[in-house]
Formats: structure tokens, sequence, C-alpha cells
């Protein structure tokens, strides 16, 4: 049982590492397609305050998602290893 559940922790930690790492890989991206073009200073301020609008309705949600079914994973199991020992 104690093996079952530190797998089942593990797993779901790297599941939310690799979802994190591919969101972040994401906006990389576009941070680097956006240097490239060659662009005025009104144009870099209107997608910056286009990205911090876009990215407070995107990614902040989707993180947060993430984190919390971790954390609650996180705490069923442990809930399981505090009251059904073996």
């Amino acid at each position: 049982m104690y093996v079952f559940l530190m797998i089942s922790a593990f797993i779901v930690c790297i599941a939310a590492l690799i979802i994190t790492l591919r969101l972040a890989k994401s906006e990389s991206d576009k941070a680097k397609v956006y240097e490239k073009a060659e662009n005025r200073h009104e144009q870099e301020l209107g997608r910056s305050m286009d990205y911090e609008k876009r990215s407070m309705k995107e990614n902040v949600p989707l993180l947060s998602i993430i984190y919390g079914a971790t954390f609650l994973i996180a705490i069923a199991l442990f809930l399981i290893f505090f009251y059904f020992p073996f």
C-alpha cells in the first residue's frame, strides 16, 4: 500500500510538472517570435497589455487547476495513508 501511495504521488507531481513546463515553453516560443519581429514601441506596449489580459484569462486558471488538483490528490493520498495504515 505504501508503495502504491508513493508511486501515485510521484506520478501526480510529475504530471503537474510536465504540464507546467509545456505551458512555459509555449509562452517562451511566443516571446521568441515577438523578439524576431521588428516592431515599434507602440506595438510592443499594445502587445504587452494584451498579453497581460490574456494571461490572466488563460494561464492563471489553467495553473490553478493543475496545482489545485495536485493538492487535492496529495491530501487524499495522505488521508488514505493516515486512516488506513497496514
